[in-house]
């Protein structure tokens, strides 16, 4: 059953709860500097490689990080 959750919050969820900014994550996943807030704030969406990247950081499903369900 789909959440009504999305990307967007799913990721800024799943970063504040291992207590990181958006600097942090910028620097782990080694992206540039606005990459996060604009994932954050909808702006663009990131491509199949960084949700596989995302999900292998805090090890979750692309299910999951896409807000498709809760586990």
């Amino acid at each position: 059953m789909a959440t009504k959750y999305n990307f967007p919050e799913r990721l800024k969820e799943l970063r504040k709860e291992r207590g990181m900014n958006r600097k942090d994550l910028t620097a782990a996943l080694k992206l540039g500097r606005a990459t996060v807030k604009r994932w954050e704030e909808g702006e663009q969406i990131p491509n199949a490689l960084y949700i596989f990247k995302i999900c292998q950081f805090f090890r979750c499903t692309a299910e999951f990080l896409l807000g498709l369900n809760d586990e």
